[in-house]
């Protein structure tokens, strides 16, 4: 018993507590996220394996220009002229950079 108890002091919450860095009085930069969800028509599949590594992407039009959906987890199966369900992922970081940055990303939902 006496063995553990250094243990339990040592793994103890109030321990744990106390050795916590202190937080910084800065605040978080503050970034705008928005996602919508959008479908298109599957105009052109993307799919490529090297040595069981693969990469899968779908060409679709959205608000009439071409744009590239990821399927990042190569979970889907899409053919040509299928509906593809995806995300729009919109990060504004304008406030927090210089150069005024506004993300623009879509993934296969």
């Amino acid at each position: 018993m006496k063995f553990f108890l250094p243990l339990l002091i040592a793994l103890s919450p109030v321990h744990l507590a106390f050795s916590q860095q202190p937080q910084s009085a800065e605040a978080p930069a503050k970034t705008s996220r928005e996602i919508e969800t959008a479908t298109a028509r599957v105009e052109q599949v993307f799919k490529v394996e090297d040595d069981g590594y693969q990469s899968i992407s779908y060409l679709v039009s959205y608000h009439g220009q071409h744009v590239i959906i990821e399927d990042t987890l190569c979970s889907t199966d899409y053919a040509l002229g299928d509906k593809i369900y995806f995300l729009v992922l919109r990060h504004d970081m304008s406030q927090t950079h210089c150069d005024g940055k506004k993300l623009l990303h879509f993934m296969v939902r």
